[in-house]
Protein backbone atom coordinates (compact mmCIF):
# COMPACT_ATOMS: atom_id res chain seq x y z
CA UNK A 1 0.00 0.00 0.00
CA UNK A 2 1.14 3.72 -0.93
CA UNK A 3 2.31 5.46 1.95
CA UNK A 4 1.64 9.12 1.11
CA UNK A 5 3.93 10.17 3.93
CA UNK A 6 6.52 9.35 2.30
CA UNK A 7 5.96 11.03 -0.94
CA UNK A 8 8.23 14.42 -1.62
CA UNK A 9 7.35 16.96 -4.38
CA UNK A 10 10.79 18.23 -5.45
CA UNK A 11 11.58 20.83 -8.44
CA UNK A 12 13.67 18.64 -10.15
CA UNK A 13 16.75 20.27 -10.00
CA UNK A 14 17.60 19.42 -6.94
CA UNK A 15 17.14 15.32 -7.19
CA UNK A 16 19.52 13.05 -8.39
CA UNK A 17 19.98 13.43 -12.17
CA UNK A 18 20.76 10.14 -12.48
CA UNK A 19 17.30 9.01 -11.57
CA UNK A 20 15.99 11.92 -13.40
CA UNK A 21 17.25 10.18 -16.68
CA UNK A 22 16.44 6.90 -15.84
CA UNK A 23 12.53 8.46 -15.04
CA UNK A 24 12.67 10.20 -18.55
CA UNK A 25 14.42 6.86 -20.72
CA UNK A 26 11.09 4.64 -18.45
CA UNK A 27 8.58 7.26 -19.28
CA UNK A 28 9.28 8.99 -22.81
CA UNK A 29 10.86 6.66 -24.83
CA UNK A 30 12.80 7.78 -28.26
CA UNK A 31 13.07 11.36 -26.52
CA UNK A 32 14.27 10.56 -23.30
CA UNK A 33 17.59 11.86 -24.37
CA UNK A 34 16.62 14.99 -26.24
CA UNK A 35 14.17 15.90 -22.97
CA UNK A 36 17.90 15.12 -20.34
CA UNK A 37 20.03 16.69 -22.44
CA UNK A 38 18.23 19.99 -23.15
CA UNK A 39 15.61 19.95 -20.08
CA UNK A 40 17.11 23.81 -19.00
CA UNK A 41 16.52 25.19 -22.66
CA UNK A 42 13.23 23.18 -23.26
CA UNK A 43 11.34 23.87 -20.17
CA UNK A 44 12.72 27.58 -20.43
CA UNK A 45 14.02 27.93 -16.97
CA UNK A 46 15.96 30.65 -16.89
CA UNK A 47 12.79 33.27 -17.77
CA UNK A 48 11.27 33.19 -14.23
CA UNK A 49 12.97 30.59 -12.44
CA UNK A 50 10.05 28.11 -12.53
CA UNK A 51 11.05 24.35 -12.53
CA UNK A 52 9.39 21.01 -13.57
CA UNK A 53 8.00 19.38 -10.48
CA UNK A 54 8.65 15.39 -9.50
CA UNK A 55 7.12 12.92 -7.22
CA UNK A 56 10.25 10.40 -5.06
CA UNK A 57 8.73 7.82 -3.44
CA UNK A 58 11.38 5.85 -1.23
CA UNK A 59 14.31 7.47 -3.32
CA UNK A 60 12.58 7.00 -6.74
CA UNK A 61 11.19 9.15 -9.02
CA UNK A 62 7.69 8.10 -9.77
CA UNK A 63 5.73 10.94 -11.39
CA UNK A 64 6.58 14.59 -13.26
CA UNK A 65 5.05 17.88 -14.68
CA UNK A 66 6.62 19.64 -17.26
CA UNK A 67 6.37 23.06 -18.15
CA UNK A 68 7.59 26.01 -20.56
CA UNK A 69 7.44 28.98 -19.26
CA UNK A 70 6.50 32.02 -21.11
CA UNK A 71 4.59 35.20 -21.44
CA UNK A 72 1.25 36.46 -22.59
CA UNK A 73 0.35 40.39 -23.60
CA UNK A 74 -3.22 41.42 -23.02
CA UNK A 75 -3.42 45.55 -23.83
CA UNK A 76 0.09 45.68 -23.45
CA UNK A 77 0.13 44.65 -20.54
CA UNK A 78 2.55 41.30 -20.01
CA UNK A 79 1.98 38.50 -17.99
CA UNK A 80 3.37 35.01 -16.90
CA UNK A 81 2.40 31.62 -17.91
CA UNK A 82 3.09 28.60 -18.21
CA UNK A 83 2.15 25.52 -20.56
CA UNK A 84 1.68 21.91 -18.80
CA UNK A 85 3.95 19.39 -20.79
CA UNK A 86 5.21 16.26 -20.01
CA UNK A 87 3.16 15.09 -17.35
CA UNK A 88 3.42 11.58 -16.68
CA UNK A 89 2.82 8.98 -13.89
CA UNK A 90 4.80 6.20 -13.61
CA UNK A 91 2.33 3.22 -14.52
CA UNK A 92 2.02 0.87 -11.49
CA UNK A 93 1.25 3.62 -9.39
CA UNK A 94 -1.54 5.26 -11.54
CA UNK A 95 -5.18 5.63 -10.19
CA UNK A 96 -4.00 5.95 -6.41
CA UNK A 97 -3.73 10.16 -6.19
CA UNK A 98 -0.39 11.04 -7.18
CA UNK A 99 -1.37 12.77 -10.59
CA UNK A 100 -3.96 14.75 -8.85
CA UNK A 101 -1.33 15.83 -6.22
CA UNK A 102 1.28 16.70 -8.86
CA UNK A 103 -1.57 18.68 -10.95
CA UNK A 104 -2.37 20.42 -7.67
CA UNK A 105 1.06 21.41 -6.36
CA UNK A 106 2.09 22.50 -10.69
CA UNK A 107 -0.86 25.11 -10.77
CA UNK A 108 0.52 26.96 -7.77
CA UNK A 109 3.42 27.92 -9.84
CA UNK A 110 1.85 30.58 -12.24
CA UNK A 111 -1.26 32.38 -12.46
CA UNK A 112 -1.89 31.78 -16.17
CA UNK A 113 -1.71 28.08 -17.26
CA UNK A 114 -2.27 26.59 -21.02
CA UNK A 115 -1.99 23.10 -21.88
CA UNK A 116 -2.16 20.75 -25.29
CA UNK A 117 -2.82 16.98 -24.38
CA UNK A 118 -4.63 13.80 -25.12
CA UNK A 119 -7.46 12.82 -23.39
CA UNK A 120 -6.25 11.57 -20.01
CA UNK A 121 -4.21 14.35 -19.27
CA UNK A 122 -6.35 17.16 -20.48
CA UNK A 123 -9.28 15.41 -18.44
CA UNK A 124 -7.18 15.04 -15.25
CA UNK A 125 -7.18 19.26 -15.54
CA UNK A 126 -10.83 19.56 -16.20
CA UNK A 127 -11.07 17.87 -12.38
CA UNK A 128 -9.43 21.72 -11.56
CA UNK A 129 -11.33 23.94 -13.06
CA UNK A 130 -9.73 23.96 -16.12
CA UNK A 131 -11.75 25.07 -19.19
CA UNK A 132 -11.73 22.97 -22.78
CA UNK A 133 -11.51 24.57 -26.71
CA UNK A 134 -11.52 22.69 -29.44
CA UNK A 135 -10.64 25.10 -32.25
CA UNK A 136 -7.32 23.66 -32.24
CA UNK A 137 -6.10 21.39 -34.99
CA UNK A 138 -2.71 19.25 -36.49
CA UNK A 139 -3.13 19.10 -40.21
CA UNK A 140 -0.67 17.56 -42.71
CA UNK A 141 -0.19 16.77 -45.90
CA UNK A 142 1.18 13.53 -46.55
CA UNK A 143 3.28 13.85 -49.45
CA UNK A 144 3.79 9.54 -50.71
CA UNK A 145 1.21 7.69 -49.61
CA UNK A 146 2.86 4.85 -50.20
CA UNK A 147 4.74 4.78 -47.26
CA UNK A 148 2.01 5.20 -45.02
CA UNK A 149 0.68 1.49 -46.00
CA UNK A 150 1.87 -0.80 -43.19
CA UNK A 151 2.90 -3.73 -46.32
CA UNK A 152 4.76 -1.11 -48.45
CA UNK A 153 6.92 1.00 -46.42
CA UNK A 154 9.22 -1.68 -45.83
CA UNK A 155 9.91 -1.42 -49.14
CA UNK A 156 13.15 -0.11 -50.59
CA UNK A 157 12.93 3.81 -49.87
CA UNK A 158 14.56 4.62 -52.94
CA UNK A 159 12.10 2.70 -55.07
CA UNK A 160 8.92 4.19 -53.14
CA UNK A 161 10.44 8.02 -53.84
CA UNK A 162 10.70 6.98 -57.79
CA UNK A 163 7.10 5.96 -57.75
CA UNK A 164 5.63 8.79 -55.76
CA UNK A 165 3.27 10.01 -58.28
CA UNK A 166 3.17 13.57 -56.60
CA UNK A 167 6.42 14.32 -58.60
CA UNK A 168 4.40 13.75 -61.48
CA UNK A 169 1.84 16.40 -61.12
CA UNK A 170 3.07 19.85 -59.75
CA UNK A 171 0.85 20.95 -57.45
CA UNK A 172 1.48 24.81 -57.79
CA UNK A 173 2.21 27.82 -60.89
CA UNK A 174 3.62 30.35 -58.27
CA UNK A 175 6.93 31.88 -58.62
CA UNK A 176 9.56 29.30 -56.81
CA UNK A 177 10.99 30.61 -53.94
CA UNK A 178 14.11 29.00 -52.27
CA UNK A 179 14.08 28.18 -48.67
CA UNK A 180 17.11 30.37 -46.45
CA UNK A 181 18.96 28.13 -44.12
CA UNK A 182 18.00 29.49 -40.69
CA UNK A 183 21.13 29.65 -38.69
CA UNK A 184 23.44 31.39 -41.36
CA UNK A 185 20.06 34.24 -42.22
CA UNK A 186 18.98 34.50 -38.68
CA UNK A 187 19.80 38.24 -38.51
CA UNK A 188 17.43 38.94 -41.14
CA UNK A 189 14.65 36.66 -40.01
CA UNK A 190 15.07 38.61 -36.61
CA UNK A 191 14.55 41.29 -37.87
CA UNK A 192 11.48 40.62 -40.01
CA UNK A 193 10.31 38.71 -36.79
CA UNK A 194 10.42 41.44 -34.19
CA UNK A 195 8.55 44.33 -36.93
CA UNK A 196 6.20 41.50 -37.59
CA UNK A 197 5.40 40.85 -34.52
CA UNK A 198 5.12 44.71 -33.27
CA UNK A 199 3.26 45.32 -36.14
CA UNK A 200 0.23 43.33 -34.50
CA UNK A 201 -1.99 45.84 -32.44
CA UNK A 202 -5.34 44.18 -31.14
CA UNK A 203 -6.73 43.66 -27.91
CA UNK A 204 -6.28 40.09 -28.14
CA UNK A 205 -4.62 37.35 -25.44
CA UNK A 206 -1.77 36.32 -27.16
CA UNK A 207 1.68 34.53 -26.63
CA UNK A 208 4.38 37.88 -25.92
CA UNK A 209 6.78 36.64 -28.55
CA UNK A 210 9.72 39.55 -27.97
CA UNK A 211 13.33 39.65 -29.12
CA UNK A 212 14.35 37.61 -25.57
CA UNK A 213 11.38 34.45 -26.96
CA UNK A 214 12.96 34.66 -30.49
CA UNK A 215 16.38 34.54 -28.91
CA UNK A 216 15.09 31.24 -26.64
CA UNK A 217 13.06 29.65 -28.95
CA UNK A 218 15.12 30.03 -32.42
CA UNK A 219 18.55 31.44 -32.05
CA UNK A 220 19.54 29.37 -28.85
CA UNK A 221 17.25 25.75 -29.81
CA UNK A 222 19.60 22.73 -30.13
CA UNK A 223 17.87 21.62 -33.46
CA UNK A 224 18.52 25.30 -35.54
CA UNK A 225 20.59 23.04 -37.81
CA UNK A 226 17.25 21.92 -39.27
CA UNK A 227 15.57 24.78 -39.17
CA UNK A 228 14.45 26.90 -42.52
CA UNK A 229 12.56 29.50 -43.66
CA UNK A 230 10.33 30.69 -46.94
CA UNK A 231 10.24 34.31 -46.98
CA UNK A 232 8.58 36.97 -49.71
CA UNK A 233 9.09 40.28 -49.07
CA UNK A 234 8.26 40.86 -45.00
CA UNK A 235 6.24 37.67 -44.71
CA UNK A 236 7.90 34.15 -44.31
CA UNK A 237 7.23 30.43 -42.41
CA UNK A 238 9.80 28.89 -40.26
CA UNK A 239 9.81 24.87 -41.06
CA UNK A 240 11.77 21.94 -39.26
CA UNK A 241 13.01 19.26 -41.32
CA UNK A 242 13.78 15.94 -39.51
CA UNK A 243 13.52 12.13 -40.20
CA UNK A 244 11.99 10.13 -38.22
CA UNK A 245 11.42 6.01 -38.11
CA UNK A 246 12.61 6.44 -42.18
CA UNK A 247 10.07 9.26 -42.93
CA UNK A 248 10.94 12.60 -43.64
CA UNK A 249 8.84 15.19 -42.25
CA UNK A 250 8.43 18.81 -42.52
CA UNK A 251 7.01 20.92 -39.61
CA UNK A 252 5.67 23.89 -39.72
CA UNK A 253 6.24 26.17 -36.74
CA UNK A 254 5.51 29.62 -37.30
CA UNK A 255 4.07 31.89 -40.23
CA UNK A 256 3.91 35.70 -39.84
CA UNK A 257 2.45 36.52 -43.40
CA UNK A 258 1.48 39.75 -44.01
CA UNK A 259 -1.85 38.55 -45.95
CA UNK A 260 -3.48 35.02 -46.58
CA UNK A 261 -2.61 35.08 -50.73
CA UNK A 262 0.97 35.18 -49.15
CA UNK A 263 0.85 32.88 -46.79
CA UNK A 264 -0.67 30.35 -49.61
CA UNK A 265 2.32 31.03 -52.06
CA UNK A 266 4.55 30.50 -49.10
CA UNK A 267 2.65 26.83 -48.36
CA UNK A 268 2.74 25.89 -52.02
CA UNK A 269 6.19 26.84 -52.87
CA UNK A 270 6.86 24.41 -49.06
CA UNK A 271 4.90 22.04 -50.71
CA UNK A 272 6.91 21.73 -53.89
CA UNK A 273 9.86 22.24 -52.15
CA UNK A 274 9.21 19.23 -50.32
CA UNK A 275 7.68 16.87 -53.27
CA UNK A 276 10.99 17.62 -54.99
CA UNK A 277 13.09 16.68 -52.04
CA UNK A 278 11.03 13.51 -50.92
CA UNK A 279 9.57 14.51 -48.27
CA UNK A 280 7.23 12.43 -46.91
CA UNK A 281 4.60 14.37 -44.88
CA UNK A 282 4.08 18.69 -44.10
CA UNK A 283 2.88 19.26 -41.03
CA UNK A 284 1.60 22.00 -38.24
CA UNK A 285 -0.88 22.95 -35.53
CA UNK A 286 -3.15 26.15 -35.45
CA UNK A 287 -6.02 27.70 -33.89
CA UNK A 288 -6.96 29.58 -37.07
CA UNK A 289 -8.29 27.35 -39.64
CA UNK A 290 -11.50 28.51 -39.11
CA UNK A 291 -10.22 31.75 -40.92
CA UNK A 292 -7.79 30.10 -43.41
CA UNK A 293 -9.88 27.78 -45.25
CA UNK A 294 -7.79 27.76 -48.09
CA UNK A 295 -4.95 26.33 -46.13
CA UNK A 296 -7.49 23.02 -44.79
CA UNK A 297 -7.23 22.44 -48.98
CA UNK A 298 -3.38 22.52 -48.96
CA UNK A 299 -2.90 20.51 -45.79
CA UNK A 300 -6.50 18.12 -45.82
CA UNK A 301 -5.72 15.87 -43.25
CA UNK A 302 -7.21 17.68 -40.46
CA UNK A 303 -7.90 16.54 -36.56
CA UNK A 304 -9.12 18.38 -33.86
CA UNK A 305 -6.28 18.54 -30.68
CA UNK A 306 -6.96 18.96 -26.84
CA UNK A 307 -7.12 22.76 -25.92
CA UNK A 308 -7.25 23.68 -22.49
CA UNK A 309 -6.61 26.46 -19.86
CA UNK A 310 -6.60 27.82 -16.23
CA UNK A 311 -6.27 30.96 -14.70
CA UNK A 312 -6.44 32.32 -11.09
CA UNK A 313 -8.92 34.84 -12.07
CA UNK A 314 -6.85 37.42 -10.80
CA UNK A 315 -5.38 39.04 -13.92
CA UNK A 316 -6.82 37.21 -16.41
CA UNK A 317 -10.18 35.44 -16.43
CA UNK A 318 -10.14 31.78 -17.38
CA UNK A 319 -13.29 32.49 -19.83
CA UNK A 320 -11.19 35.31 -21.20
CA UNK A 321 -7.48 33.27 -21.20
CA UNK A 322 -9.31 30.48 -23.25
CA UNK A 323 -9.35 32.82 -26.08
CA UNK A 324 -5.65 33.21 -26.88
CA UNK A 325 -5.32 33.74 -30.31
CA UNK A 326 -2.54 32.70 -32.80
CA UNK A 327 -0.87 29.63 -30.76
CA UNK A 328 1.33 27.53 -33.32
CA UNK A 329 3.69 24.31 -33.09
CA UNK A 330 6.42 26.19 -32.36
CA UNK A 331 4.64 27.60 -28.92
CA UNK A 332 4.49 24.20 -27.16
CA UNK A 333 6.51 20.76 -27.45
CA UNK A 334 4.07 20.01 -30.22
CA UNK A 335 6.98 19.64 -32.70
CA UNK A 336 9.93 18.28 -29.98
CA UNK A 337 8.16 15.14 -29.15
CA UNK A 338 8.53 14.28 -32.97
CA UNK A 339 12.71 14.33 -32.13
CA UNK A 340 14.38 12.01 -31.54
Amino acid sequence: MLKFNKLKIKKFSTVDQSKLFDFYKQSFNLRHKIIFENRNWLYRVNLFGFEPLVIEYKDKIVGHAGMISNKIKKNARIYKCNWFVDYKILEELRGVGLGSLLCKEWMKISPHQLAIGNNTSINILKKFGWIEKNNHKRAAKIINPLKWIPIIKSFNNNLLEKINFYKYFKSSNYKKLAPYRLKTNILTLKKNFLANENREKNNKIKIFRDEDWFNWRIKESPFIDNYYFFKKNDSFIIINLITIANLKRIHILYSSCVDMNTEIELSMNITDWAIENNVDIIWLNSDCFKDKQYLSKIFNHVKPINFACNSDNKYIKKNDLINISGIEAIDTDSDIIYSN
